[in-house]
């Protein structure tokens, strides 16, 4: 996942849809959270805890890195 997250982080760059000042650690980073984030609704859906689950912390996190890396 993480060497698929960096050729696309390098795809993008290339074609000026994101920047990233370091691409390798960005996408080690972006990777490694996107695990977790789907990990932790995983948890929460398993243990029906609804209330963390609506959040939708993924979508967020998804749409908050984007602005971030913004050319």
């Amino acid at each position: 996942m993480i060497i698929a997250t960096k050729q696309l982080f390098y795809a993008m760059e290339v074609h000026k849809l994101l920047h990233f000042t370091n691409p390798d650690m960005s996408a080690v980073s972006f990777a490694m959270t996107i695990h977790g984030l789907m990990d932790y609704e995983l948890d929460q859906s398993n243990g029906n805890c609804s209330y963390e689950t609506d959040k939708n912390l993924l979508d967020d996190y998804l749409k908050w890195f984007c602005e971030e890396n913004a050319v």
